[in-house]
Protein backbone atom coordinates (compact mmCIF):
# COMPACT_ATOMS: atom_id res chain seq x y z
CA UNK A 1 0.00 0.00 0.00
CA UNK A 2 1.01 3.71 -0.64
CA UNK A 3 1.76 5.78 2.41
CA UNK A 4 -1.04 7.81 1.73
CA UNK A 5 -3.67 4.82 2.17
CA UNK A 6 -1.50 3.74 5.37
CA UNK A 7 -1.74 7.46 6.64
CA UNK A 8 -6.15 7.30 5.70
CA UNK A 9 -6.52 3.90 7.09
CA UNK A 10 -4.69 4.77 10.62
CA UNK A 11 -7.33 7.81 10.57
CA UNK A 12 -10.06 5.95 10.12
CA UNK A 13 -9.52 3.53 12.50
CA UNK A 14 -8.44 5.55 15.46
CA UNK A 15 -10.74 8.41 15.18
CA UNK A 16 -13.67 6.27 13.87
CA UNK A 17 -15.78 6.33 10.84
CA UNK A 18 -18.28 8.90 12.51
CA UNK A 19 -16.03 11.55 12.76
CA UNK A 20 -12.72 12.97 14.94
CA UNK A 21 -13.71 12.14 18.49
CA UNK A 22 -15.26 9.12 20.04
CA UNK A 23 -18.46 9.52 21.79
CA UNK A 24 -18.87 9.51 25.82
CA UNK A 25 -21.00 6.33 24.76
CA UNK A 26 -20.96 4.46 22.03
CA UNK A 27 -21.45 0.38 21.69
CA UNK A 28 -20.26 -3.02 20.35
CA UNK A 29 -21.87 -6.06 19.10
CA UNK A 30 -22.16 -8.65 22.69
CA UNK A 31 -19.25 -11.45 22.36
CA UNK A 32 -19.59 -13.69 25.78
CA UNK A 33 -18.37 -17.56 26.36
CA UNK A 34 -20.77 -20.29 25.12
CA UNK A 35 -22.02 -22.84 27.84
CA UNK A 36 -19.37 -25.17 27.12
CA UNK A 37 -16.49 -27.11 28.44
CA UNK A 38 -13.81 -25.48 25.84
CA UNK A 39 -15.97 -21.81 26.88
CA UNK A 40 -15.47 -20.93 23.37
CA UNK A 41 -15.91 -17.04 22.66
CA UNK A 42 -17.93 -14.94 20.12
CA UNK A 43 -21.32 -16.68 21.27
CA UNK A 44 -24.19 -14.25 21.52
CA UNK A 45 -23.76 -11.48 19.22
CA UNK A 46 -26.11 -13.39 16.39
CA UNK A 47 -29.63 -12.82 17.47
CA UNK A 48 -31.62 -16.16 16.66
CA UNK A 49 -34.96 -15.06 17.44
CA UNK A 50 -35.74 -15.50 13.48
CA UNK A 51 -33.02 -18.43 12.91
CA UNK A 52 -32.99 -22.10 13.67
CA UNK A 53 -30.30 -23.99 14.12
CA UNK A 54 -30.52 -27.51 13.01
CA UNK A 55 -28.31 -29.99 14.23
CA UNK A 56 -29.04 -33.52 12.63
CA UNK A 57 -28.84 -36.38 15.00
CA UNK A 58 -27.49 -33.36 17.83
CA UNK A 59 -28.61 -30.30 19.75
CA UNK A 60 -29.15 -26.90 20.19
CA UNK A 61 -29.53 -24.78 23.25
CA UNK A 62 -30.30 -21.33 21.78
CA UNK A 63 -30.31 -19.63 24.99
CA UNK A 64 -26.71 -20.93 26.20
CA UNK A 65 -24.84 -22.40 22.93
CA UNK A 66 -24.51 -26.22 24.25
CA UNK A 67 -24.99 -28.18 21.75
CA UNK A 68 -24.40 -31.84 20.74
CA UNK A 69 -23.44 -32.76 17.16
CA UNK A 70 -24.05 -35.92 15.16
CA UNK A 71 -21.82 -38.97 13.75
CA UNK A 72 -21.65 -36.43 10.92
CA UNK A 73 -21.21 -33.02 12.53
CA UNK A 74 -22.86 -31.18 10.45
CA UNK A 75 -24.57 -28.02 11.38
CA UNK A 76 -26.75 -25.27 9.86
CA UNK A 77 -28.79 -22.20 10.46
CA UNK A 78 -32.32 -21.59 8.91
CA UNK A 79 -33.31 -17.65 8.81
CA UNK A 80 -36.49 -16.93 8.05
CA UNK A 81 -39.13 -14.01 6.80
CA UNK A 82 -41.53 -12.82 9.27
CA UNK A 83 -44.17 -15.00 7.55
CA UNK A 84 -41.93 -17.92 8.63
CA UNK A 85 -40.62 -18.79 5.22
CA UNK A 86 -36.68 -19.57 5.29
CA UNK A 87 -35.05 -17.34 2.93
CA UNK A 88 -31.27 -18.05 3.99
CA UNK A 89 -28.89 -21.05 5.47
CA UNK A 90 -25.97 -19.70 7.57
CA UNK A 91 -23.44 -22.72 6.81
CA UNK A 92 -20.04 -23.23 8.58
CA UNK A 93 -17.39 -26.09 8.84
CA UNK A 94 -18.45 -29.07 10.04
CA UNK A 95 -17.37 -30.20 13.59
CA UNK A 96 -14.59 -30.85 14.70
CA UNK A 97 -13.40 -27.68 11.93
CA UNK A 98 -16.34 -25.65 13.63
CA UNK A 99 -19.61 -25.45 15.61
CA UNK A 100 -22.67 -24.12 15.82
CA UNK A 101 -24.47 -21.74 15.51
CA UNK A 102 -22.25 -20.41 12.40
CA UNK A 103 -21.13 -16.83 12.94
CA UNK A 104 -18.99 -15.10 15.99
CA UNK A 105 -18.31 -12.29 16.85
CA UNK A 106 -14.84 -11.13 17.82
CA UNK A 107 -13.81 -8.09 20.18
CA UNK A 108 -10.43 -6.57 20.73
CA UNK A 109 -8.03 -8.70 18.80
CA UNK A 110 -5.22 -6.35 18.66
CA UNK A 111 -2.96 -8.66 16.58
CA UNK A 112 -4.28 -7.25 12.99
CA UNK A 113 -1.82 -6.29 10.85
CA UNK A 114 -2.39 -2.87 8.80
CA UNK A 115 -4.31 -0.89 10.85
CA UNK A 116 -7.19 -3.07 9.90
CA UNK A 117 -10.42 -3.23 12.27
CA UNK A 118 -9.49 -5.24 15.43
CA UNK A 119 -13.29 -6.79 15.85
CA UNK A 120 -15.04 -9.15 13.22
CA UNK A 121 -17.99 -11.15 12.30
CA UNK A 122 -16.85 -14.53 11.03
CA UNK A 123 -17.56 -17.96 11.13
CA UNK A 124 -16.93 -20.14 14.07
CA UNK A 125 -14.32 -21.86 13.04
CA UNK A 126 -10.97 -24.13 14.49
CA UNK A 127 -7.12 -23.58 13.77
CA UNK A 128 -5.75 -26.43 12.27
CA UNK A 129 -4.11 -28.86 14.25
CA UNK A 130 -6.17 -27.90 17.04
CA UNK A 131 -9.41 -28.45 16.26
CA UNK A 132 -12.47 -29.37 18.48
CA UNK A 133 -11.52 -33.12 18.63
CA UNK A 134 -8.29 -31.84 20.47
CA UNK A 135 -7.12 -31.74 23.51
CA UNK A 136 -7.50 -27.74 23.84
CA UNK A 137 -9.16 -26.11 20.92
CA UNK A 138 -8.30 -22.80 19.81
CA UNK A 139 -10.74 -20.67 17.82
CA UNK A 140 -9.72 -18.89 14.45
CA UNK A 141 -9.68 -14.96 15.14
CA UNK A 142 -9.64 -12.09 13.00
CA UNK A 143 -5.75 -11.99 12.50
CA UNK A 144 -5.79 -15.60 11.68
CA UNK A 145 -4.03 -16.19 8.52
CA UNK A 146 -4.22 -17.97 5.48
CA UNK A 147 -6.80 -20.92 4.96
CA UNK A 148 -8.19 -20.69 8.13
CA UNK A 149 -11.84 -20.88 7.56
CA UNK A 150 -12.85 -17.35 8.72
CA UNK A 151 -15.64 -16.61 6.16
CA UNK A 152 -19.34 -17.50 7.11
CA UNK A 153 -21.58 -18.71 4.36
CA UNK A 154 -25.36 -17.95 3.43
CA UNK A 155 -27.02 -19.74 0.97
CA UNK A 156 -29.63 -17.70 -0.20
CA UNK A 157 -32.89 -19.72 -1.08
CA UNK A 158 -34.91 -19.35 -3.34
CA UNK A 159 -37.57 -17.49 -1.37
CA UNK A 160 -34.86 -15.20 -0.84
CA UNK A 161 -36.02 -13.64 -4.60
CA UNK A 162 -38.36 -10.92 -3.53
CA UNK A 163 -37.99 -11.15 -0.06
CA UNK A 164 -34.92 -10.54 2.38
CA UNK A 165 -32.43 -12.53 4.57
CA UNK A 166 -31.75 -10.29 8.15
CA UNK A 167 -29.43 -11.51 10.18
CA UNK A 168 -29.84 -9.87 13.34
CA UNK A 169 -27.16 -8.83 15.87
CA UNK A 170 -27.21 -7.60 19.65
CA UNK A 171 -25.41 -4.64 20.83
CA UNK A 172 -24.57 -2.76 24.09
CA UNK A 173 -23.12 0.61 24.83
CA UNK A 174 -19.10 0.19 25.54
CA UNK A 175 -16.86 3.37 25.65
CA UNK A 176 -16.33 3.50 21.90
CA UNK A 177 -17.37 3.18 18.81
CA UNK A 178 -16.06 0.57 16.74
CA UNK A 179 -15.53 -1.22 13.23
CA UNK A 180 -15.92 -4.66 12.64
CA UNK A 181 -14.50 -6.28 9.67
CA UNK A 182 -17.03 -9.00 7.80
CA UNK A 183 -16.10 -12.09 6.82
CA UNK A 184 -19.09 -13.81 4.49
CA UNK A 185 -19.79 -15.50 1.36
CA UNK A 186 -23.51 -15.08 -0.13
CA UNK A 187 -24.08 -17.63 -2.60
CA UNK A 188 -26.57 -18.73 -5.03
CA UNK A 189 -28.67 -21.40 -4.42
CA UNK A 190 -31.72 -19.37 -5.46
CA UNK A 191 -32.99 -21.70 -8.37
CA UNK A 192 -32.16 -18.30 -10.99
CA UNK A 193 -29.63 -16.44 -12.35
CA UNK A 194 -28.25 -13.41 -10.23
CA UNK A 195 -27.09 -10.10 -11.67
CA UNK A 196 -25.91 -8.65 -8.09
CA UNK A 197 -26.97 -7.73 -4.76
CA UNK A 198 -27.31 -5.63 -2.38
CA UNK A 199 -26.53 -5.64 1.61
CA UNK A 200 -28.09 -2.76 3.81
CA UNK A 201 -27.65 -1.88 7.77
CA UNK A 202 -30.93 -1.16 9.69
CA UNK A 203 -32.80 -2.25 12.77
CA UNK A 204 -35.81 -4.50 12.68
CA UNK A 205 -36.70 -7.55 10.22
CA UNK A 206 -39.09 -8.26 7.85
CA UNK A 207 -41.82 -5.54 7.20
CA UNK A 208 -40.66 -3.72 9.87
CA UNK A 209 -37.16 -3.15 8.55
CA UNK A 210 -35.50 0.43 8.40
CA UNK A 211 -32.40 1.35 6.73
CA UNK A 212 -29.84 3.07 9.45
CA UNK A 213 -30.39 6.31 7.64
CA UNK A 214 -34.28 6.44 8.13
CA UNK A 215 -34.44 4.65 11.53
CA UNK A 216 -31.83 7.27 13.22
CA UNK A 217 -33.70 10.28 11.34
CA UNK A 218 -33.86 12.22 14.29
CA UNK A 219 -29.39 11.57 14.99
CA UNK A 220 -27.80 14.57 15.46
CA UNK A 221 -24.98 13.73 12.42
CA UNK A 222 -24.53 10.81 10.52
CA UNK A 223 -26.69 7.67 12.45
CA UNK A 224 -24.89 5.98 14.69
CA UNK A 225 -24.59 2.26 12.67
CA UNK A 226 -23.48 2.42 9.12
CA UNK A 227 -21.32 -0.02 6.09
CA UNK A 228 -18.05 1.27 4.98
CA UNK A 229 -15.53 -0.07 2.11
CA UNK A 230 -12.47 1.70 3.28
CA UNK A 231 -10.37 2.13 0.39
CA UNK A 232 -7.34 1.84 2.92
CA UNK A 233 -8.54 -1.66 3.13
CA UNK A 234 -10.08 -3.02 0.00
CA UNK A 235 -9.11 -2.28 -3.06
CA UNK A 236 -12.45 -2.04 -5.58
CA UNK A 237 -11.96 -5.13 -7.22
CA UNK A 238 -12.22 -7.24 -3.66
CA UNK A 239 -15.19 -6.20 -2.18
CA UNK A 240 -17.41 -8.58 -4.26
CA UNK A 241 -15.62 -11.71 -5.71
CA UNK A 242 -15.71 -15.73 -6.84
CA UNK A 243 -12.87 -17.47 -5.66
CA UNK A 244 -9.35 -15.70 -6.66
CA UNK A 245 -8.06 -19.77 -7.83
CA UNK A 246 -11.12 -19.08 -10.70
CA UNK A 247 -10.06 -15.87 -11.79
CA UNK A 248 -7.31 -13.47 -10.73
CA UNK A 249 -3.81 -12.91 -11.03
CA UNK A 250 -0.59 -15.37 -9.50
CA UNK A 251 0.63 -13.43 -6.28
CA UNK A 252 1.90 -14.70 -3.02
CA UNK A 253 -0.78 -17.02 -2.20
CA UNK A 254 -1.71 -18.19 -5.67
CA UNK A 255 1.43 -19.35 -8.08
CA UNK A 256 -0.45 -19.51 -11.05
CA UNK A 257 -3.08 -17.66 -12.84
CA UNK A 258 -6.68 -18.20 -12.12
CA UNK A 259 -8.03 -21.13 -13.86
CA UNK A 260 -10.64 -19.26 -15.66
CA UNK A 261 -9.15 -16.05 -15.94
CA UNK A 262 -6.29 -14.08 -14.89
CA UNK A 263 -8.71 -10.94 -14.43
CA UNK A 264 -11.22 -11.21 -11.15
CA UNK A 265 -14.73 -12.07 -11.15
CA UNK A 266 -17.73 -10.51 -9.68
CA UNK A 267 -18.90 -6.91 -9.64
CA UNK A 268 -18.09 -3.26 -8.65
CA UNK A 269 -19.73 -2.22 -5.61
CA UNK A 270 -21.13 1.41 -4.26
CA UNK A 271 -21.64 2.30 -1.06
CA UNK A 272 -24.68 4.77 -0.95
CA UNK A 273 -24.16 7.53 1.53
CA UNK A 274 -25.25 9.35 4.09
CA UNK A 275 -25.81 12.92 3.38
CA UNK A 276 -21.99 14.09 4.74
CA UNK A 277 -20.58 11.25 2.96
CA UNK A 278 -17.14 10.50 3.82
CA UNK A 279 -17.77 6.64 2.66
CA UNK A 280 -20.40 5.52 5.18
CA UNK A 281 -24.16 5.18 4.55
CA UNK A 282 -26.69 2.75 5.02
CA UNK A 283 -26.38 0.54 2.00
CA UNK A 284 -23.71 -1.40 0.01
CA UNK A 285 -24.19 -3.04 -3.56
CA UNK A 286 -23.08 -4.07 -6.61
CA UNK A 287 -22.85 -2.32 -9.96
CA UNK A 288 -21.37 -3.48 -12.99
CA UNK A 289 -19.31 -6.63 -13.06
CA UNK A 290 -15.38 -7.10 -12.79
CA UNK A 291 -14.81 -7.38 -16.49
CA UNK A 292 -13.49 -11.27 -16.57
CA UNK A 293 -14.47 -13.93 -18.82
CA UNK A 294 -17.09 -15.45 -16.07
CA UNK A 295 -19.73 -14.37 -18.59
CA UNK A 296 -18.39 -16.29 -21.59
CA UNK A 297 -15.88 -19.26 -21.54
CA UNK A 298 -14.41 -19.91 -23.54
CA UNK A 299 -13.68 -15.75 -24.28
CA UNK A 300 -15.27 -14.98 -27.25
CA UNK A 301 -15.98 -18.01 -29.06
CA UNK A 302 -18.04 -20.22 -26.16
CA UNK A 303 -21.72 -19.79 -25.38
CA UNK A 304 -23.30 -16.93 -24.00
CA UNK A 305 -25.15 -19.02 -21.29
CA UNK A 306 -21.96 -21.07 -20.61
CA UNK A 307 -21.52 -19.78 -17.25
CA UNK A 308 -24.02 -16.53 -18.59
CA UNK A 309 -24.77 -14.22 -15.74
CA UNK A 310 -24.15 -15.24 -11.83
CA UNK A 311 -24.79 -19.14 -11.89
CA UNK A 312 -27.41 -21.00 -9.66
CA UNK A 313 -26.66 -23.97 -8.02
CA UNK A 314 -29.22 -25.87 -10.02
CA UNK A 315 -26.49 -25.11 -12.94
CA UNK A 316 -23.69 -26.05 -11.71
CA UNK A 317 -21.20 -27.32 -14.40
CA UNK A 318 -18.71 -30.10 -13.60
CA UNK A 319 -15.07 -30.23 -13.25
CA UNK A 320 -12.47 -32.75 -12.86
CA UNK A 321 -10.42 -32.13 -9.68
CA UNK A 322 -6.60 -33.34 -8.48
CA UNK A 323 -6.13 -34.04 -4.62
CA UNK A 324 -2.91 -32.55 -4.76
CA UNK A 325 -1.88 -32.96 -1.16
CA UNK A 326 -4.37 -35.28 0.50
CA UNK A 327 -5.85 -32.82 2.86
CA UNK A 328 -9.40 -33.25 3.13
CA UNK A 329 -9.22 -29.34 4.55
CA UNK A 330 -7.38 -27.73 1.10
CA UNK A 331 -9.15 -27.32 -2.38
CA UNK A 332 -7.88 -29.80 -4.73
CA UNK A 333 -6.69 -28.48 -8.05
CA UNK A 334 -9.21 -27.84 -11.11
CA UNK A 335 -8.42 -29.26 -14.23
CA UNK A 336 -10.91 -29.05 -16.92
CA UNK A 337 -14.34 -28.28 -16.56
CA UNK A 338 -17.41 -30.21 -18.89
CA UNK A 339 -18.53 -27.62 -21.58
CA UNK A 340 -19.96 -26.71 -24.77
CA UNK A 341 -16.55 -26.19 -27.25
CA UNK A 342 -17.85 -23.64 -29.14
CA UNK A 343 -21.40 -21.46 -29.58
CA UNK A 344 -23.84 -23.35 -31.50
CA UNK A 345 -21.39 -26.30 -31.75
CA UNK A 346 -24.01 -28.91 -29.99
CA UNK A 347 -20.10 -30.82 -29.03
CA UNK A 348 -18.80 -31.15 -25.52
CA UNK A 349 -15.57 -31.69 -24.16
CA UNK A 350 -13.42 -31.75 -20.98
CA UNK A 351 -11.48 -28.21 -21.88
CA UNK A 352 -9.01 -26.99 -19.92
CA UNK A 353 -7.92 -23.45 -18.60
CA UNK A 354 -7.26 -20.28 -19.26
CA UNK A 355 -3.57 -21.44 -19.39
CA UNK A 356 -3.79 -24.14 -21.71
CA UNK A 357 -5.75 -22.53 -24.08
CA UNK A 358 -9.01 -24.13 -23.24
CA UNK A 359 -7.80 -26.65 -24.98
CA UNK A 360 -9.50 -29.89 -24.92
CA UNK A 361 -8.06 -32.69 -22.86
CA UNK A 362 -6.57 -35.41 -24.47
CA UNK A 363 -7.29 -39.16 -24.77
CA UNK A 364 -3.94 -39.89 -22.80
CA UNK A 365 -4.62 -37.31 -19.95
CA UNK A 366 -8.63 -38.74 -19.41
CA UNK A 367 -7.44 -41.98 -19.07
CA UNK A 368 -4.62 -41.25 -16.42
CA UNK A 369 -7.19 -39.31 -14.37
CA UNK A 370 -9.64 -42.04 -14.36
CA UNK A 371 -7.77 -44.50 -13.75
CA UNK A 372 -6.24 -42.88 -10.05
CA UNK A 373 -7.95 -42.44 -7.29
CA UNK A 374 -6.68 -39.38 -6.50
CA UNK A 375 -8.56 -37.02 -9.05
CA UNK A 376 -12.20 -36.92 -9.19
CA UNK A 377 -15.67 -35.64 -10.85
CA UNK A 378 -17.81 -32.76 -8.82
CA UNK A 379 -19.59 -29.89 -9.32
CA UNK A 380 -17.21 -26.44 -9.18
CA UNK A 381 -19.32 -25.03 -6.17
CA UNK A 382 -16.93 -21.77 -6.36
CA UNK A 383 -19.12 -20.81 -9.72
CA UNK A 384 -21.65 -19.80 -6.99
CA UNK A 385 -20.09 -18.62 -3.93
CA UNK A 386 -19.67 -14.32 -4.25
CA UNK A 387 -16.89 -13.28 -1.15
CA UNK A 388 -17.96 -9.67 0.16
CA UNK A 389 -15.56 -7.36 2.30
CA UNK A 390 -16.78 -4.71 3.69
CA UNK A 391 -17.17 -3.27 7.06
CA UNK A 392 -19.69 -2.31 9.75
CA UNK A 393 -19.16 0.31 12.18
CA UNK A 394 -21.54 0.42 16.08
CA UNK A 395 -21.58 3.52 17.10
CA UNK A 396 -24.00 5.18 20.15
CA UNK A 397 -25.75 2.58 21.99
CA UNK A 398 -28.31 3.63 23.82
CA UNK A 399 -31.97 4.37 24.43
CA UNK A 400 -32.10 6.17 21.25
CA UNK A 401 -32.43 3.04 18.99
CA UNK A 402 -35.48 1.65 18.00
CA UNK A 403 -34.69 -1.72 19.16
CA UNK A 404 -33.96 -0.37 22.53
CA UNK A 405 -35.04 -3.01 25.21
CA UNK A 406 -34.23 -1.08 28.50
CA UNK A 407 -34.81 -4.47 30.58
CA UNK A 408 -31.74 -6.23 29.04
CA UNK A 409 -29.99 -2.21 28.22
CA UNK A 410 -29.24 -3.77 24.98
CA UNK A 411 -30.56 -3.23 21.22
CA UNK A 412 -30.27 -5.10 17.95
CA UNK A 413 -29.34 -3.95 14.47
CA UNK A 414 -29.94 -6.05 11.37
CA UNK A 415 -27.85 -6.96 8.43
CA UNK A 416 -30.02 -7.08 5.18
CA UNK A 417 -28.94 -9.82 1.99
CA UNK A 418 -31.26 -8.80 -1.18
CA UNK A 419 -30.76 -11.12 -4.19
CA UNK A 420 -31.10 -8.94 -7.71
CA UNK A 421 -32.77 -11.62 -10.10
CA UNK A 422 -30.59 -11.29 -13.67
CA UNK A 423 -32.94 -9.64 -16.24
CA UNK A 424 -30.77 -10.58 -19.25
CA UNK A 425 -33.16 -13.54 -20.20
CA UNK A 426 -29.94 -16.23 -20.93
CA UNK A 427 -31.25 -19.66 -20.50
CA UNK A 428 -29.96 -22.84 -19.27
CA UNK A 429 -26.11 -23.67 -20.30
CA UNK A 430 -26.02 -26.69 -22.69
CA UNK A 431 -24.16 -28.88 -20.17
CA UNK A 432 -26.93 -29.53 -18.15
CA UNK A 433 -28.33 -31.89 -19.78
CA UNK A 434 -25.62 -33.01 -21.96
CA UNK A 435 -24.01 -35.17 -19.35
CA UNK A 436 -20.62 -36.68 -19.84
CA UNK A 437 -20.79 -40.39 -21.28
CA UNK A 438 -21.07 -42.77 -18.36
CA UNK A 439 -21.62 -40.02 -15.23
CA UNK A 440 -25.05 -40.27 -14.29
CA UNK A 441 -27.12 -37.60 -12.70
CA UNK A 442 -26.81 -39.06 -9.00
CA UNK A 443 -24.23 -37.23 -6.15
CA UNK A 444 -21.37 -39.54 -6.32
CA UNK A 445 -20.75 -38.06 -9.88
CA UNK A 446 -20.59 -34.86 -9.37
CA UNK A 447 -24.19 -33.09 -9.87
CA UNK A 448 -25.27 -30.23 -9.31
CA UNK A 449 -25.60 -28.89 -5.72
CA UNK A 450 -29.39 -28.64 -4.45
CA UNK A 451 -27.61 -26.33 -0.98
CA UNK A 452 -29.63 -28.80 1.91
CA UNK A 453 -26.94 -28.39 4.25
CA UNK A 454 -26.43 -32.39 4.28
CA UNK A 455 -24.77 -32.05 0.33
CA UNK A 456 -23.49 -28.58 1.07
CA UNK A 457 -20.08 -29.19 2.11
CA UNK A 458 -18.75 -25.70 2.87
CA UNK A 459 -15.03 -26.05 1.18
CA UNK A 460 -14.68 -22.59 1.99
CA UNK A 461 -10.08 -21.94 2.12
CA UNK A 462 -11.04 -18.68 1.38
CA UNK A 463 -8.92 -16.21 3.93
CA UNK A 464 -5.15 -14.84 3.22
CA UNK A 465 -2.84 -14.04 5.49
CA UNK A 466 -3.18 -10.39 6.83
CA UNK A 467 -1.13 -8.50 4.78
CA UNK A 468 -3.03 -5.78 3.56
CA UNK A 469 -2.48 -6.28 0.20
CA UNK A 470 -5.15 -8.36 -1.51
CA UNK A 471 -6.93 -9.62 1.95
CA UNK A 472 -9.14 -12.56 2.26
CA UNK A 473 -9.51 -13.24 -1.25
CA UNK A 474 -10.86 -16.78 -2.40
CA UNK A 475 -8.58 -19.39 -2.18
CA UNK A 476 -11.42 -21.70 -4.51
CA UNK A 477 -10.51 -24.96 -6.26
CA UNK A 478 -8.68 -24.07 -8.74
CA UNK A 479 -5.06 -23.97 -9.98
CA UNK A 480 -3.42 -24.61 -13.70
CA UNK A 481 -3.84 -28.19 -14.80
CA UNK A 482 -0.27 -28.77 -17.04
CA UNK A 483 0.44 -28.22 -20.74
CA UNK A 484 -2.22 -28.32 -23.66
CA UNK A 485 -3.51 -31.51 -25.22
CA UNK A 486 -4.96 -32.46 -28.27
CA UNK A 487 -7.67 -34.54 -29.30
CA UNK A 488 -11.16 -35.88 -28.34
CA UNK A 489 -12.02 -36.92 -24.89
CA UNK A 490 -12.29 -40.51 -24.11
CA UNK A 491 -14.70 -40.40 -20.97
CA UNK A 492 -13.25 -42.76 -18.85
CA UNK A 493 -14.30 -40.93 -15.56
CA UNK A 494 -16.78 -43.36 -14.41
CA UNK A 495 -14.01 -43.94 -11.79
CA UNK A 496 -14.05 -40.89 -10.43
CA UNK A 497 -16.49 -41.08 -7.72
CA UNK A 498 -16.83 -37.73 -6.16
CA UNK A 499 -14.36 -37.80 -3.29
CA UNK A 500 -14.42 -33.94 -3.38
CA UNK A 501 -17.46 -33.52 -0.89
CA UNK A 502 -15.93 -33.01 2.40
CA UNK A 503 -17.14 -31.77 5.59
Amino acid sequence: MTSHKQTVRTLTLVFGLFGLSAPATAGRIVSAPADMPHAPEGFGGWNLDNVSIEVPDGSFDPATGAYAVGKAGLYYGDVSNEDGVVTGTVVGKSWPVGEPPGIKVVNDDLDVNNDKPTNCLMTTSYLAGSYLDAKAPVQTICSSGFQTHKRFKVNMSPDSIGSAIDLVFNVVPDKDSRDYQVFQKINNYTDVRLEGFTIQIGVGTGDSFQAAGDAFVTAKGDPPLGLSTPDAIFDADQRATFSHGLFGPADNHFPEDGFFDDTPAGFMTEIVEYTKGGGVGDTFRSTGTLGSNYNQVPPETGPAAQFGPWLPSTWTPRGVFFDDDGDPETDPSLLAFWAETAEGSGEYAWLKGNNDGFAAASDEELAAWGADEAYDVDVIEDLLNLGLNYVVTVGTVDESWPTWDAKSAQATFTVRIVPTEDTSGIGEPGYVTNLPDDLGGGDDTGSPDTGTPDTDAPTDTDDVADTGEQDDKECGCAASGGAAGAGLPVLFLLAMAARRRRE
